[in-house]
């Protein structure tokens, strides 16, 4: 397999490179933020007595929560696999 290039991104007049490894952990942050934002909306719709809003947040932050993990382990696997060739 070739190595891939990185996509170059103008702004400003400025050329940086961003590679499909940093996007992807671009990605994962943003998912986690989403964890954690649901995770405190159900908090604050328990404290209120909102049973029904907090389980569904809590059910939403659960499966965010998984598919991050899920994505870290599959970059950290593609990183190691890449770094070895």
């Amino acid at each position: 397999m070739g190595k891939m290039k990185p996509k170059s991104i103008f702004k400003h007049g400025n050329a940086t490179t961003i590679d499909a490894s940093t996007i992807h952990q671009a990605r994962e942050l943003i998912m986690l933020n989403y964890a954690v934002v649901f995770f405190v909306i159900a908090l604050i719709a328990a404290v209120f007595g909102f049973g029904g809003i907090a389980a569904g947040a809590v059910e939403i932050a659960k499966v965010l929560f998984f598919i991050f993990i899920a994505l870290a382990v599959i970059s950290f696997i593609f990183n190691l696999v890449k770094a070895r060739s």
